[in-house]
């Protein structure tokens, strides 16, 4: 999964090269030792073995000041309407994706990405990834969200932040499993760190949360 993951980073460099600037300051980072759940079981169609590695969530973004552009109010409350959207984005997909439909697989990965980008396109930038047919979304955060989830990073021990982060994450999660079980596509949904494009902030496959930074999963 080495050619898997190069691969991805690659792209994900590529995909965020225009959208590093006025980031929020980060003064702290995340061990570089968080993985994925370690009793992942294997070998099963559409599961996800092998989340990136995940490094500094905060490397290169360091600024002289130390303080964020927002305050953790702020923060929380960007997320929670963010989670409300992608609530929303999961109601849109069980209106629109039929177990019993005949359409193709490349066409239900369009569907998926358009509504995505209807539904979440002011708050992220939107890609996907076709990697050993598994299908990957990719979610780039931008503007306000950048600002709500560099909070985040920065004050990684805020129980009310962590706990909007918790309940978006379930609902990305929840979603990847709506899409999974409508077309028996296998989909992983990830948050790109607007800080550094080489990491991962979150991802998850078919419903489960392989990889949280917050919450050490």
């Amino acid at each position: 999964m080495k050619k898997t993951l190069t691969f991805l980073l690659a792209c994900l460099l590529t995909l965020t090269a225009c959208s590093n600037k006025n980031e929020p300051v980060v003064d702290k980072a995340i061990d570089q030792n968080q993985t994925t759940k370690e009793e992942t079981p294997t070998n099963q169609p559409g599961q996800d073995n092998h989340a990136p590695d995940q490094g500094s969530v905060a490397d290169n973004t360091k600024q002289s000041n130390g303080q964020s552009h927002i305050n953790t109010l702020e923060a929380q409350s960007i997320l929670n309407a963010f989670g409300n959207e992608v609530k929303l984005l999961n109601q849109a997909l069980d209106q629109n994706f039929n177990p019993e439909s005949d359409l193709a697989t490349n066409e239900n990965r369009d569907k998926l990405k358009l509504l995505a980008q209807s539904k979440l396109g002011d708050q992220l930038g939107i890609d996907d990834l076709l990697d050993d047919d598994l299908y990957f979304l990719l979610l780039i955060p931008k503007e306000k969200l950048k600002d709500g989830i560099g909070a985040l990073i920065l004050y990684d021990q805020d129980k009310a932040l962590k706990d909007s982060w918790k309940n978006t994450g379930q609902a990305l999660a929840d979603l990847s499993k709506t899409y999974f079980s409508s077309t028996k596509d296998p989909l992983v949904i990830m948050i790109v760190n607007p800080l550094n494009a080489e990491n991962i902030l979150f991802s998850s496959i078919n419903g489960e949360i392989t990889y949280d930074f917050v919450n050490n999963l």
